[in-house]
């Protein structure tokens, strides 16, 4: 669980982007690949990597300018 707390009126829709980030993804892979519009792996398993190796696949991984568009 987090909770976030600011008092700047102008982090509104930062903080909305993330809720609706954390919404809409179901694994922390997922998540990633939507905040940085790279593509979902292929291969299975990525739920249980380490934070290095999605890391490592967000970094070189070209991002999808389509995944940016997508409603």
């Amino acid at each position: 669980m987090a909770i976030l707390i600011d008092i700047r009126r102008d982090n509104l829709l930062q903080h909305l982007l993330f809720k609706s980030l954390f919404a809409r993804s179901r694994s922390r892979v997922e998540y990633l690949c939507t905040y940085f519009g790279k593509p979902f792996p292929k291969t299975r398993g990525w739920e249980g990597r380490s934070i290095k190796e999605l890391v490592e696949y967000i970094d070189g991984t070209a991002s999808d300018l389509r995944l940016f568009e997508k409603p």
